[in-house]
């Protein structure tokens, strides 16, 4: 079925952080993925693979919750962007 892609966002993430997110979406059956892409600027997102509804939703919602938990216990300051299905997707400002 392929993959399905959640908390896609635009900002740098630093390798620090990313393999620290990447660990604790890893957990919840997710990858994060973050790139320079060409001529798009620096991208990042999460992907897992596609079981359908209500899978994809849970596997989600556990990880951009323990990620949001992770970043604020660590004071980093989050930019949120609301989809037009109004999930959020976590960015780091910067």
């Amino acid at each position: 079925m392929g993959e399905y892609f959640f908390g896609t966002g635009r900002g740098r993430i630093d390798d620090k952080l990313g393999r620290r997110i990447d660990a604790i979406a890893r957990k919840h059956g997710a990858t994060f993925v973050w790139v320079d892409m060409p001529g798009e600027g620096p991208r990042y997102w999460f992907a897992c693979p596609n079981q359908g509804f209500p899978f994809d939703r849970a596997t989600e919602q556990a990880t951009l919750s323990a990620v949001s938990t992770y970043c604020r216990k660590r004071n980093v300051k989050l930019y949120v962007e609301v989809d037009l299905r109004g999930f959020c997707s976590p960015r780091k400002e910067g």
